[in-house]
């Protein structure tokens, strides 16, 4: 056998060992991880782009709540305010597509995408008109579903939405997507990006204001929920990552006709409250909150006033 025939035998030999390792490490994650994990008492709707996980509580109006769509978030994120509106609204909390417990199908994630499967829950499920309350950057599918979508919702209330100056996904982009879209890598990738020590470093480090509020509870649940399924939420993350889930909602807002609120954690360092002056010059007789000592959650921070504030609000 000629030298460079040991070469190449080695060579498989080794990336054989890695991706051994590396779909080793993707099974045995997710079976730990997946542990404790079948906490559905939820329902499901069958959307045209996949299962929607859902959960509805309380009596009244019908209020429909989206997370945040960064890595690992979920309905979770509105477990407190939830508590608090289902006291006088119907309250309809989601898994957005490609998270938590709601199907993750292999395509590209998009606002427009988001928007679509917002008009079909509200049509099918709610089937009625309904306030729409969004977190942070899952505000402009709220702001694009309120353009696109008018006739079936009633009231907006966004916070901290984004929109205003997001980076748009572009063609050098296309290579990064694919290589986090890819079976053992891009798993892989995803199970780091959505480690429990990665997520208490997101939490703590843009999530509250106060040290203390720095919960464990809501860390698991993050977590949890974050590998409710197989890897194919790495497909989600891709778009994410490389941009093609933001919308610049600029030249929605002024066209939008029906009450608007926005509210804000003074202290939101992903998405600065410098941000609200460009709301309010796009939006001058919208309704407008400021919640003092709070970051990225004033609805989980300071959820009794914020939401007294959405009760006021949807009334």
């Amino acid at each position: 056998m000629n030298k460079k025939m040991k070469t190449i035998l080695k060579t498989t030999g080794f990336t054989a060992s890695v991706l051994g390792a590396i779909g080793a490490f993707n099974k045995i994650y997710y079976l730990l991880s997946k542990k404790g994990n079948d906490n559905r008492c939820g329902e499901y709707y069958n959307s045209q782009y996949g299962k929607i996980y859902y959960k509805v509580k309380g009596n009244g109006k019908p209020l429909l709540v989206l997370h945040s769509m960064y890595p690992s978030f979920c309905m979770s994120e509105w477990d407190e305010s939830i508590n608090e509106l289902s006291a006088k609204y119907k309250v309809y909390s989601i898994d957005m597509l490609g998270y938590g417990m709601s199907d993750k199908p292999k395509m590209t994630y998009t606002t427009f995408i988001y928007a679509s499967v917002i008009k079909d829950f509200i049509e099918n499920v709610i089937q009625k008109p309904t306030g729409l309350l969004s977190a942070n950057n899952s505000g402009s599918v709220a702001i694009t579903a309120a353009k696109v979508y008018s006739d079936k919702i009633s009231k907006l209330m966004l916070v901290s939405p984004n929109g205003i100056n997001d980076k748009m996904a572009s063609n050098n982009d296309k290579f990064k997507r694919f290589i986090i879209e890819l079976p053992l890598f891009g798993t892989a990738y995803y199970n780091i990006k959505t480690s429990k020590s990665a997520i208490s470093k997101f939490i703590k480090k843009y999530g509250f204001f106060f040290k203390e509020n720095n919960r464990n509870d809501i860390i698991n649940k993050f977590f949890s929920s974050a590998h409710s399924e197989g890897g194919n939420a790495r497909y989600a993350l891709a778009s994410f990552e490389t941009n093609y889930m933001n919308m610049d909602i600029n030249p929605y807002i002024s066209d939008i006709k029906i009450p608007i609120c926005v509210a804000w954690g003074e202290e939101n360092k992903l998405n600065p409250i410098s941000n609200m002056d460009k709301f309010r010059e796009l939006l001058p007789l919208g309704r407008y909150y400021i919640f003092e000592k709070t970051k990225l959650f004033p609805h989980i921070e300071n959820s009794i006033e914020f939401s007294n504030a959405a009760e006021d609000f949807f009334r």
